[in-house]
């Protein structure tokens, strides 16, 4: 009776594992059909097999998470930051990264390293402002503390780079609770707010002893997604009503987790997984960024894997003149792995609307616990 139990079993995990795939295959075709939808060149990269935990060799659990591999940046021309997992069942996803950024972008490969020694570093810790040359940069879970600042030595003072110090463990990554948006707006949860009787947000000063200080919305205790001096860095680049706060819901369902690019309409196009943001978040967003298309895509097989939309995804900053030279190698296979997308992008800008002090970020790299 227990062989037949145990049978009955495994015939039924087996089952759900394979409609599990199929639904992922499918939602992965319909992320690639989304971005061609709107004329964006992508296509998917290729995969490899290497040594598992339990030591045989097969396809990496985690692959398909493309923009962890790292970051690529143009100043004169394409860079491309690889990364270095922290977890041991993810090294090596970097090499073929590596590879194709040569081989496909003639890219410049540039590692960061801290006293010759290579740091962690994870591409879903990093996001930059569109138009902006602006890096924000997570920490405290995948990326070494000192991540922020070898990439600003990396990169040069044209560029700002932004630390930011993450708290909770189930957002990881930088790009699992914060989203700079076009036109110097950003979505963000910080944690949940603490309300009144009437469910406002109870306002509070960002330092007690200070009434100089910012004002924000009172967070409940121990659900800060970032420390304190984190949230000030991005309060003090976005007034409060650039900012767009979205519910621990909202975040738990990957609404941060978006992707964003301008095609060669010069559209400025949100992918976001389906249902993850409110009707209300939506039309907050439309609201504010006039004209801005956004695209649902179902995604949620990946969300049992801890990722989505733009975690599969590893975008390229490029110029249309780029862009036009790779459509020809702008692939129709239908290859289960990484997806790329060419981002047509408006000339990056140095000098923002809203006023920079970039010596504040030259050099407090380091914050201090919430």
């Amino acid at each position: 009776m227990g062989n037949i139990k145990k049978k009955y079993i495994d015939d039924y995990f087996n089952t759900k594992k394979a409609e599990l795939k199929r639904l992922a295959i499918e939602q992965h075709k319909k992320l690639v059909n989304a971005y061609r939808k709107y004329n964006i060149p992508c296509f998917t990269l290729l995969f490899e097999k290497g040594i598992l935990d339990n030591g045989m060799i097969g396809h990496k659990t985690d692959e398909v998470f493309a923009t962890d591999t790292g970051q690529f940046f143009f100043d004169t021309k394409l860079n491309f930051i690889p990364g270095n997992f922290v977890n041991k069942q993810r090294h090596g996803e970097e090499r073929l990264a590596i590879t194709q950024a040569i081989g496909i972008l003639q890219a410049n490969i540039k590692h960061i390293s801290s006293n010759n020694q290579p740091l962690k570093f994870e591409g879903g810790d990093i996001r930059q402002a569109p138009g902006r040359k602006l890096f924000f940069v997570g920490y405290g879970h995948r990326n070494d503390p000192s991540a922020a600042q070898s990439i600003h030595n990396l990169i040069g003072e044209q560029f700002i780079v932004v630390p930011i110090e993450l708290l909770q463990p189930r957002y990881y990554h930088l790009d699992c609770c914060f989203l700079p948006l076009f036109h110097d707006f950003a979505l963000v949860y910080e944690g949940e707010y603490q309300t009144n009787k009437q469910g406002d947000r109870i306002i509070e000063k960002s330092d007690p002893n200070d009434p100089t200080s910012l004002e924000w919305p009172a967070l409940i205790h121990e659900t800060a997604t970032m420390t304190i001096s984190s949230r000030k860095r991005i309060r003090q680049l976005y007034d409060a009503d650039h900012l767009i706060l979205i519910t621990e819901k909202e975040a738990a369902a990957f609404g941060a987790n978006a992707v964003l690019v301008t095609n060669e309409a010069r559209q400025d196009i949100m992918f976001i997984p389906a249902h993850s943001l409110t009707l209300s978040t939506i039309n907050q967003i439309k609201q504010k960024i006039h004209g801005i298309a956004i695209e649902e895509v179902e995604f949620d097989a990946f969300h049992r894997s801890g990722g989505s939309i733009r975690c599969a995804t590893q975008e390229v900053p490029c110029s249309t003149t780029f862009v036009a030279s790779l459509k020809k190698q702008s692939a129709t296979d239908d290859v289960f792995n990484h997806t790329l997308f060419f981002h047509s992008a408006k000339s990056a800008r140095s000098n923002s609307t809203r006023k920079i002090n970039i010596d504040d970020y030259q050099v407090h790299y380091r914050s201090k616990p919430y």
